[in-house]
């Protein structure tokens, strides 16, 4: 009985400790290889990827000198206004972008 409640305080600790942490502490990889510490755009990539705004182009690639499509920048408006995207699957209504 003691060991389970030990167990459950211990587990509980854990839960209120990692809640408070940010996100960003827990990435795994929140930096990208063609964004170098020293650009002027370190700081915000970094933002935008560690609040799940952006992901970048590949796993270790933003590509910050791509032109953001059309595609790109809604996706980002959707995620930050915390839009269910499964709700929009096969609703596009432009003829230049695929229907999903």
């Amino acid at each position: 009985m003691k060991k389970s409640l030990r167990l459950r305080a211990i587990l509980l600790a854990l839960v209120t400790v990692l809640s408070v942490l940010p996100m960003s502490a827990l990435a795994a990889n929140s930096s990208f290889t063609d964004v170098p510490e020293n650009a002027w755009f370190y700081k915000p990539v970094t933002y935008m990827a560690e609040n799940g705004y952006m992901s970048g182009t590949s796993g270790s690639k933003f590509s910050p000198h791509q032109t953001t499509t059309r595609a790109m920048f809604v996706t980002v408006l959707g995620r930050i206004a915390g839009v269910d995207q499964s709700q929009y699957k096969n609703t596009c209504t432009f003829r230049d972008v695929k229907k999903d």
